[in-house]
């Protein structure tokens, strides 16, 4: 097997490779701490240390000195029987007095009640300040104004404030023509300036700190996914920001701007995570090609502060500083042009050996520690003599979960379509590309191959196959042989396929080795255009984005939604030949089909007169049926990887009879469907719309 290396995308490890996430070289050998709960805030204190809450109330605080983060519990003033922490949503800090708010229940008083947790020496200790009489005043939304005023909206649509930084709360009667408890979003600029957002998506000012309320205004335009919903089930996972006459709308994953004056909801093309400064002064936005950009208002070009960023889990502004938090390289502090990262080491336990890792002679192994499963910075181990493991490197390489030797001085991590290979010599990572991965299988020439239909049936199996083998030049196949928990049967059939077919197919796949689907493998025909148009007439009928209730659940008028839809598909099949091939190849990673016939497998099975074995395969996950060249796993001499070849999907069904194959596989393999599934990844990427379709009693589009 030959491997190709692309110097395009070769990068040293010690330079730009490292920059791009922040990283050092350093290398020391302690453990990397895994957090139980996910981090919901953090800030500077005012010893420069980084202090991290997590959504049960721990803290730790980074240790610069060692390159490590420090556990750092806060201590609660408090009879540990007379209070409990079910969440912790918000973070505030006031100088030396922090504000923690989210789902804090007291019963000091005798009774259950709301409270928030205040400290007045940066967050070392705690005390529980009860709020109102019942337990629905949950703080996670809690935030400040200009002013210096903290505030919140709760769940039932009560506004709190506090303007003695959170030691006494007043709730504040929303006036009429706001309904009782309607209020859903809700910010304030000064302790008399504010925007809220009621259950009909009616949006109210006030210039009097809620005394009265300007006309209400609404948007106009119809409710499609590129537009926000404000239904009640994103609560917790939306948040509205009112600054210098633009709202910002984070709703879910999606981001959405308006001028206040004109309700026009535009998505934030680009863009996937904003920050506003406590102050309100600036706001800071993380990019889609990596970048940080800063800026005190829009109508001014904004500055950039820094790029080759990592998307951010969390993003703040503390003063002069932009902190961008991730699981698996903690906080990176930006601040004058440099950029530290604060990785989550602990201060002395020594690092373990990596559950992913080479399996050779003591001292020659490789291995990977992943802070969590999908964590894009991996941490890159090296076993010595005595069989101790030391941190090599770290990586933004993506999630690892295979580690080989190639060769004397190269190691590959990853596998499938993310492969990456380490020079041990150069020190330089490059990505790696099958090429020619059959050479040592094709020495010899194909003596049979078998293609196989697995399906799981309760308790049991159904596997129908049909086996070749080779007579005079061409490949023959007599019986298709069904078994299941009946017992075996098999049906006489005549299927001949050339040997020179197979002989091509293979060299085909030889040369394409891991290749992502190119632009010409679908040529857009006239006749194919319009079996397209067609098919789109019925198409999203079957679209279980439509009929899911979750938090991505499209509101109200499906027929509006379907029909912008199909406006954006029609649109978006003429720029398939222009995507890259890894924009391909995503979508068809991407896809999600719900068929009738639960957890089918397909492979097709070659061995050679060597008496070697090639496979390739389809195996849905996560009830995902691919379309057309789909990503089939080739697998060789113990390699893995992914195949987009249509000439497969071609050989499977030319190899098995119409009785042996479920009535979905044939109908994936329409040109159409890559369409689809292409488009439908766009629709997600572009406008939060990631659809789902279903196999019902009709196939849409399908030819009768």
């Amino acid at each position: 097997m030959q491997r190709h290396r692309s110097s395009i995308r070769t990068v040293c490890i010690t330079s730009a490779l490292l920059a791009l996430v922040g990283l050092s070289a350093t290398a020391h050998d302690r453990e990397l701490i895994r957090t139980v709960a996910p981090v919901v805030d953090l800030h500077r204190t005012s010893t420069g240390q980084i202090r991290l809450y997590t959504q049960d109330f721990f803290s730790y605080l980074t240790d610069p000195a060692n390159d490590a983060w420090i556990p750092a519990p806060p201590a609660i003033i408090h009879d540990t029987a007379m209070y409990s922490i079910r969440r912790i949503g918000r973070v505030v800090h006031l100088n030396e007095v922090v504000l923690a708010g989210g789902h804090v229940i007291s019963t000091s008083s005798g009774q259950q009640r709301s409270a928030v947790l205040r400290s007045e020496d940066e967050g070392r200790t705690f005390s529980v300040i009860e709020i109102g009489t019942d337990t629905l005043a949950s703080a996670d939304d809690l935030r400040q104004t200009q002013d210096g005023m903290v505030f919140f909206l709760d769940r039932v649509g009560r506004i709190w404030t506090s303007l003695d930084k959170g030691l006494s709360w007043n709730v504040a009667p929303l006036p009429k023509p706001i309904p009782p408890g309607g209020a859903r979003e809700l910010d304030m600029i000064t302790r008399t300036m504010g925007i809220c957002v009621d259950v009909g998506r009616s949006f109210y000012f006030t210039t009097n700190g809620w005394q009265s309320v300007i006309s209400p205004m609404i948007s106009q335009r119809p409710i499609v996914r590129t537009q926000p919903t404000f239904l009640d089930y994103f609560a917790w996972s939306r948040e509205l920001t009112f600054w210098n006459n633009t709202l910002i709308l984070r709703e879910g994953r999606d981001l959405f701007r308006s001028a206040s004056n004109d309700l026009l909801w535009e998505r934030w093309a680009g863009v996937g995570s904003v920050a506003l400064a406590p102050d309100r002064s600036t706001l800071c936005w993380w990019t889609t090609d990596g970048k940080l950009m800063q800026a005190s208002t829009f109508d001014a070009p904004a500055t950039e502060v820094a790029s080759g960023v990592l998307q951010p889990e969390l993003l703040r502004i503390d003063g002069d500083a932009v902190i961008a938090y991730r699981s698996d390289t903690g906080p990176i502090v930006f601040r004058s042009g440099t950029r530290t990262t604060h990785r989550p080491y602990h201060a002395s336990a020594v690092i373990k050996a990596p559950s992913i890792s080479t399996d050779g002679p003591k001292g020659t192994n490789w291995g990977v520690k992943n802070v969590l499963p999908g964590a894009i910075v991996v941490d890159i181990l090296r076993e010595d003599k005595s069989g101790a493991w030391h941190r090599d490197t770290v990586l933004p390489i993506g999630p690892t979960f295979t580690v080989r030797k190639v060769g004397k001085d190269t190691v590959v991590f990853g596998d499938f379509s993310n492969k990456h290979a380490l020079d041990m010599k150069t020190r330089r990572i490059t990505t790696y590309d099958v090429r020619q991965p059959l050479t040592e299988f094709l020495k010899s020439p194909v003596a049979r191959f078998r293609c196989q239909v697995a399906a799981d049936e309760l308790d049991s199996t159904h596997v129908k196959w049909t086996e070749f083998r080779l007579v005079d030049g061409v490949f023959r196949c007599a019986e298709l042989v069904d078994s299941s928990r009946f017992g075996v049967r098999s049906d006489l059939v005549d299927i001949r396929i050339a040997q020179a077919d197979v002989s091509a197919l293979l060299q085909q796949l030889n040369d394409r080795g891991d290749a992502e689907p190119m632009a010409n493998d679908v040529v857009l025909t006239p006749e194919l255009r319009a079996d397209f148009e067609r098919m789109l007439d019925t198409l999203f009928v079957y679209d279980a984005y439509f009929d899911v209730f979750d938090i991505y659940r499209p509101p109200p008028a499906p027929e509006v939604q379907a029909a912008d839809c199909r406006a954006f598909f029609k649109r978006m099949v003429d720029t398939i030949p222009q995507l890259s091939p890894q924009a391909r190849a995503a979508a068809m990673l991407a896809w999600r089909r719900v068929p009738k016939d639960e957890f089918s497998r397909y492979a097709i099975e070659f061995e050679n007169r060597s008496g070697r074995f090639l496979s390739f395969s389809v195996e849905r996950e996560d009830e995902a049926h691919p379309p057309l060249m789909a990503p089939w796993v080739g697998s060789f001499a113990g390699w893995k990887w992914h195949v987009f070849d249509r000439g497969l999907t071609g050989l499977f069904l030319q190899a098995m009879p119409e009785q042996g194959l479920p009535p979905l596989f044939r109908e994936m393999s329409r040109e159409v469907w890559f369409l689809a599934a292409v488009c439908a990844y766009l629709d997600g990427e572009r406008n939060g719309r990631w659809h789902r379709w279903t196999d019902r009693e009709v196939t849409p589009g399908a030819r009768q």
